[in-house]
């Protein structure tokens, strides 16, 4: 997806910044979400262990993902691969891997 987004940065940044539509950001945003909060729910009910409220670490996850959006709008010269990898190691357990899928 950041991929994606880095190819169309133009586009992109039209329609998720400040200039753009708050009601499409926040579509995003709540895709993300269910996204993440479907991650968390099969992470933990194959054994990983997330060590908070399930729901609010699906939410950090899900906002988190689109902090990187907004870092890849803003920086072209962003190392998207490192920067993925480096924010899948803060997650617990194999939740990461089951969002990078």
């Amino acid at each position: 997806m950041l991929e994606q987004v880095a190819a169309d940065r133009a586009t992109y940044r039209h329609l998720l910044t400040e200039s753009g539509d708050p009601a499409l950001a926040r579509l995003v945003c709540s895709e993300l979400n269910r996204a993440a909060q479907r991650a968390v729910r099969t992470a933990v009910a194959s054994g990983t262990d997330v060590g908070m409220d399930e729901r609010a670490l699906a939410l950090a996850v899900g906002f988190g993902t689109y902090g990187l959006v907004e870092a890849v709008l803003t920086d072209e010269d962003l190392d998207i691969p490192a920067t993925v990898e480096g924010f899948v190691a803060l997650l617990p357990g194999t939740l990461g891997v089951r969002l990078a899928a």
